[in-house]
């Protein structure tokens, strides 16, 4: 009898301990200037949850979107912030202009001697005359938008949920 009930406090403490520790591990997605940021910035982290992924009252499954951890502010005034955990639909090989709209929050491949890694920027009214090139921007700390153009293969994703952190 007192196995039995060893055994049953040793299983509840090993569900229990389960449940509160559970890690992911995730990369980052810069949000802000690249200039300064280190290459070491883009690997990956742990990042403990208790709780199944519960946005607007309906479950999300994390294995069909990209998620990452924001670094940086220059999404807070699209109420994205240091911190927070992204939920990214990843786009397949056939993806095209047509499948994003302005003001969608893009997860763009950066890969340059300054900065290799994820970054996110918004699209802005894409005026590009280059089928294969996508105007953005990110918000600067004064608040206004610093554009940049970014190569259509280098668009992975679009952001469609957020977690704030805790």
């Amino acid at each position: 009898m007192i196995n039995v009930v060893l055994f049953l406090i040793l299983l509840f403490l090993c569900v229990g301990f389960y449940t509160v520790q559970r890690k992911l591990p995730l990369q980052t997605a810069e949000a802000g200037a690249i200039t300064g940021v280190n290459k070491q910035n883009c690997a990956s982290k742990r990042f403990s949850y208790r709780h199944d992924f519960v946005i607007n009252g309906k479950p999300i499954n994390p294995s069909k979107h990209i998620m990452l951890v924001v670094e940086g502010n220059c999404m807070s005034q699209r109420k994205i912030e240091n911190g927070d955990i992204i939920f990214v639909r990843k786009f397949d090989k056939s993806f095209t202009k047509n499948q994003i709209k302005p003001d969608d929050i893009l997860l763009i491949w950066h890969d340059s001697e300054q900065y290799k890694g994820y970054k996110i920027r918004v699209l802005d009214n894409d005026k590009s005359e280059n089928n294969n090139e996508l105007n953005t921007f990110y918000y600067k700390e004064d608040g206004n938008k610093h554009l940049s153009c970014h190569n259509i293969n280098n668009i992975k994703g679009v952001v469609k949920y957020k977690l704030q952190k805790k």
